[in-house]
């Protein structure tokens, strides 16, 4: 039986699958699935800017502003703007990061979650094999209504060396070029109704993805669980189209294997996905699409080997199995979890040989992404300070990297030299990222911040030529340290806020304002939005100064 005719049974079995209300009141029951699902994006740091009081605001009174999102819904929901932030990656090249108003991500989410049984009757059948990355659960009440992580990158590994077998003797290795900016609305909208997305459900939906793309009618916002479950519907009949065609693939979101028994059936697979991709608006990234003999294809797809043939047994199997992350999509945190539930901990003398073997400063090889990942999050945990050179190098060279560099010099301890190293770079004509300034303000956040760094947060927080978070972030430092002047001038910025969220960050900076002046503040703005009057009440209702 061909994977179409599975995909149409199932789907000609969906009466008992929710259909269009008449009001909003189906939905909103599921705002509260969906805000334990924005949370995990956040705290797995998938989405690209977190803002770390808003919890604490919505949390207070979680029912109360869960009410307001469903009032919304109910008598017309207006989605907001997407805010790019252009996060840096290799090659000099940007990954174009969404960030959405809060209620927008519930939204979001709650609307893909209501069709959980819909958008499972038609991806249903693929989930880990062919398609692996983030795969969906039959479930639809859980709060992790994906898997990810380890044992899903170690199936991306283990079931591509499984399908070599005897009889394949060629792989068709292939990306997809700007998979999720190129996804066409058109398109994706029809595909909705094919699984029966309708009514005002699919019109909120269709509206709201038109608003986050910028005009062009094209791309979903990347960063969110929900886009990754539209991902997989848009690509759903490429898998089916592969696996009509008679051909065995594996698919980890854009990245694309195609194992074939000779070469013209390897020539054969490629022209059948480009076709299938055109289809769907998409092209192959031809610097990463190639045919590759099996015995190339085996090290490409297990090329931990030569890596770990000089490292020591106890940490050799460890690598073999770490070293299959997908180096786009694995988080630092899920590797961070990954590595705290292995109980057995690799000497120090063998794990700083084996950064040392690998990423010395002299090294011109290849640059394994995933492999110092690994190892970087390793070296953090015993509080090695071996590769704290080669990560302050890597913040000009390698700016996509400031993640993972930052998280390790925090346990690093660092001089007053190593941070003086950092603000210069902040500071210099190379920093052209603010999405990496931002980075590193959060990072100094968490510590008392140097004077300099106060002194550039001066000449960022005012500038509305700079992105909203590295704004935002500045703010913070300089209501933390700033002194009466600064204060002064955030007051006066208020008016210029642009957004809700934003002029509750400025209530926020404002705390250390002198006492009467600061309620007199309040008390003026305290109606001008849900977020604003949230983050008074909890300043008031403190009574003493702290962390939110």
């Amino acid at each position: 039986m061909t994977i179409t005719r599975i995909v149409t049974q199932v789907s000609a079995k969906r009466q008992d699958l929710p259909k269009d209300a008449t009001s909003w009141s189906s939905v909103s029951s599921d705002l509260h699935l969906a805000w334990q699902r924005l949370k995990l994006d956040h705290q797995n740091r998938r989405c690209f800017v977190t803002h770390p009081y808003l919890y604490r605001w919505l949390e207070a009174d979680l029912k109360s502003w869960l009410s307001t999102v469903a009032r919304a819904l109910d008598h017309g929901y207006t989605p907001g703007d997407c805010l790019i932030c252009n996060e840096p990656k290799g090659g000099w090249m940007v990954r174009p990061g969404a960030t959405l108003e809060v209620r927008d991500e519930i939204v979001f989410s709650a609307l893909l979650g209501h069709y959980h049984k819909n958008i499972w009757s038609a991806i249903g059948w693929s989930q880990g094999d062919p398609d692996v990355a983030y795969q969906f659960q039959r479930a639809s009440r859980k709060a992790e209504w994906v898997h990810s992580g380890f044992l899903v990158w170690n199936q991306w590994r283990t079931k591509s060396l499984d399908k070599l077998t005897r009889t394949i003797r060629f792989v068709v290795f292939a990306d997809i070029a700007g998979f999720y900016e190129n996804i066409d609305l058109n398109r994706l909208s029809s595909d909705l109704r094919t699984i029966g997305f309708e009514g005002t459900h699919l019109t909120l939906l269709s509206a709201c993805l038109k608003r986050w793309a910028h005009l062009r009618g094209k791309g979903i916002p990347q960063g969110y669980t929900a886009s990754d479950l539209l991902a997989k519907l848009y690509l759903n009949s490429v898998d089916i189209g592969l696996a009509d065609a008679g051909f065995k693939h594996l698919r980890y979101v854009d990245d694309i294997r195609i194992f074939c028994r000779n070469s013209l059936e390897a020539k054969r697979a490629l022209l059948t996905l480009t076709e299938l991709l055109r289809n769907r608006g998409l092209n192959l990234q031809s610097a990463k699409t190639e045919i590759v003999r099996i015995d190339k294809a085996r090290k490409k797809i297990d090329g931990v080997s030569p890596v770990i043939e000089a490292i020591q047994s106890n940490l050799s199997e460890e690598l073999r199995a770490a070293l299959s992350v997908p180096q786009s999509y694995a988080t630092l945190a899920e590797i961070e979890r990954a590595v705290a539930s292995d109980a057995s901990t690799p000497s120090v003398a063998v794990l700083e040989q084996a950064f040392a073997d690998s990423f010395a400063l002299s090294s011109e090889g290849p640059f394994d992404k995933t492999l110092f990942h690994y190892l970087l999050t390793r070296l953090g945990t015993i509080r090695s300070r071996i590769a704290v050179e080669y990560c302050l190098d890597l913040l000009p060279n390698r700016p996509e990297e400031t993640k993972p560099v930052l998280r390790y010099l925090a346990f690093c301890d660092l001089n007053d030299k190593e941070i003086g190293v950092i603000l210069n770079y902040m500071e210099s004509s190379e920093a052209i990222y603010d999405y990496q300034l931002y980075q590193l303000v959060e990072w100094f956040l968490e510590r008392t911040p140097p004077e300099k760094l106060v002194l550039l947060c001066r000449r960022w927080a005012f500038d509305r030529n700079r992105e909203p978070w590295l704004r935002t972030a500045s703010l913070r430092v300089l209501g933390s340290t700033g002194n009466q002047a600064d204060l002064e001038k955030i007051e006066s910025s208020y008016s210029d806020a642009k957004t809700e969220l934003e002029r509750a960050e400025i209530v926020v900076a404002l705390e250390r304002l002198e006492t009467g002046r600061r309620n007199s503040f309040y008390n003026r703005v305290k109606a001008d939005g849900e977020l604003v009057h949230r983050a008074i009440d909890i300043l008031q209702s403190r009574g003493k100064k702290g962390v939110l």
